[in-house]
């Protein structure tokens, strides 16, 4: 598992930050983050790898994704990891 950063928030910087505001300990932002991680981080891996698919001019690209997404579907396995991961389960035991 990696290891959150001892470095603030970059959100959380500069005059105003919630760090600032009455009833909220310090570091707490940054611990939530850092507890979040490991099951965000999949989440955003599979944006990564997956933008240029939808977000690209590429012709190629999309029709990839047109005939590849609807097999991955119809393969049990894959199709039940495309329902967790939409249940926001994936990475979770």
């Amino acid at each position: 598992m990696q290891r959150c950063s001892d470095e603030p928030n970059s959100a959380l910087t500069g005059d105003s930050s919630l760090e600032d505001c009455p009833g909220i300990p310090f570091g707490a932002a940054d611990r939530y983050e850092c507890e979040r991680q490991p099951q965000v981080r999949p989440y955003s891996q599979l944006s990564w790898a997956l933008t240029p698919f939808f977000q690209s001019g590429s012709r190629v690209l999309g029709w990839s994704r047109d005939i590849a997404l609807p097999l991955l579907a119809a393969t049990p396995p894959l199709c039940r990891l495309m329902a967790r991961t939409l249940a926001g389960k994936l990475g979770l035991r």
